[in-house]
């Protein structure tokens, strides 16, 4: 899955996550933090079923960060629409292919032109 996204060519299912960002933009309901940056995704880890889902962790709707438990409850119904991993993994937690997955997604993200307000 992440192999496609380092060619440049997200999966299905990373686009779900890059289509949820790039409305973010288009409705101009991201956050603009302190630094200047802004979150429109914020991909976090849900773990479910023995896999980890990488589902968005902003809602945009509320302007707000979720947590796990936020996030499955807001996008359980659709769980499966988003990119999933084998949840055992024997490494460093920074190496699970989940994090490695939203790494490679955020590079795609920072190459979207950002709105100024």
């Amino acid at each position: 899955m992440a192999g496609r996204l380092r060619c440049g060519m997200p999966t299905e299912k990373e686009n779900t996550l890059l289509e949820y960002h790039r409305k973010s933009l288009r409705d101009g309901t991201f956050r603009t933090n302190e630094d200047g940056s802004v979150t429109t995704v914020r991909v976090i880890g849900v773990p479910a079923g023995g896999k980890i889902y990488n589902v968005p962790g902003f809602d945009p709707e509320t302007g707000k960060d979720l947590d796990e438990m936020q996030a499955l409850e807001k996008f359980g119904s659709v769980l499966e629409s988003f990119p999933s991993y084998q949840e055992a993994f024997d490494g460093p937690i920074e190496e699970h292919p989940s994090n490695v997955a939203a790494r490679k997604l955020h590079k795609v993200i920072d190459l979207d032109r950002i709105p100024t307000q």
